[in-house]
């Protein structure tokens, strides 16, 4: 998979990082040799084993378990919890927006209502062409499961 190219759309643009006076451009070129593999992120979370036991039940596996955190997996799809090492840290962050692509909206709602985790909405039709439902995690994140339009006769 290679990066949007965005440098014909951004040509001449640079910003100033506040406070520090570095500039930064937003002409990153990513294809062909980028050092970039994958984004591996890490939530953090109060209660870690609530939150693998729900992403469990959406058929992830825990890979590592080392001093308060998990990575999950499945398929592709991997990332970490941790318990925040500052103890106000808010969890949620409350801007962020937690998405997971995957091959079929209905199949994963369906099966979250079997396992018998909290369905907010969906599954339904985005405004961009593809398909959403969201879920509420132990932890209070939204996650919201987005894929392409469901096959015909399922809707």
């Amino acid at each position: 998979m290679r990066c949007w190219d965005r440098s014909a759309d951004l040509a001449g643009l640079a910003r100033t990082w506040p406070g520090r006076g570095v500039a930064l451009s937003p002409l990153v070129r990513c294809r062909g040799g980028s050092v970039f593999k994958r984004l591996l992120p890490v939530l953090p979370v109060v209660d870690v084993e609530g939150e693998v036991a729900f992403y469990a039940a959406l058929g992830f596996t825990a890979e590592i378990t080392h001093s308060g955190s998990t990575s999950l997996r499945c398929g592709p799809v991997l990332f970490g919890v941790q318990k925040p090492r500052v103890a106000q840290y808010r969890v949620p962050p409350w801007d962020l927006a937690w998405q997971i692509e995957v091959s079929d909206v209905h199949a994963v709602h369906d099966l979250a209502l079997r396992r018998g985790l909290t369905v907010l909405r969906g599954p339904e039709p985005h405004p961009g062409g593809f398909w959403t439902v969201q879920l509420r995690t132990p932890n209070g994140y939204l996650l919201t499961l987005e894929g392409p339009p469901p096959t015909r006769g399922r809707s």
